[in-house]
């Protein structure tokens, strides 16, 4: 990139652009969120039954026949990276705030 925006129009569109990439990292983290949510559900209910039971698994597009125990331990890996991976897009989201805060003030952008 440039030094920096240099006229009106340039700064609105660095603005806008900025406010953008937070929106698709607000989206994004939605989505693992929801995803999840989805895995500790599964959890909940794997819990509960025999380890020796059979349960069908999607991987990809296909359908894997594992047992309970099988599955549980995959499940729990998938559930904590989401986790790690939400945890990292909260950090990316946070200082994209603080840089358009800056970013804001700089130029003395007010927003309606």
């Amino acid at each position: 990139m440039s030094s920096g925006p240099r006229n009106e129009n340039e700064v609105l569109q660095e603005f806008q652009a900025r406010r953008e990439r937070i929106q698709v990292t607000w989206t994004k983290i939605m989505e693992l969120g929801a995803e999840a949510t989805e895995h500790q559900l599964v959890m909940d209910a794997l819990q509960k039954l025999d380890k020796d039971r059979k349960c069908f698994r999607l991987v990809g597009d296909v359908l894997v026949e594992r047992t309970v125990g099988e599955t549980v331990p995959a499940v729990l890996k998938n559930r904590d990276n989401l986790k790690s991976t939400i945890e990292s897009f909260q950090k990316q989201l946070d200082i994209q705030k603080k840089e358009l805060a800056e970013f804001q003030e700089k130029y003395k952008i007010r927003v309606s």
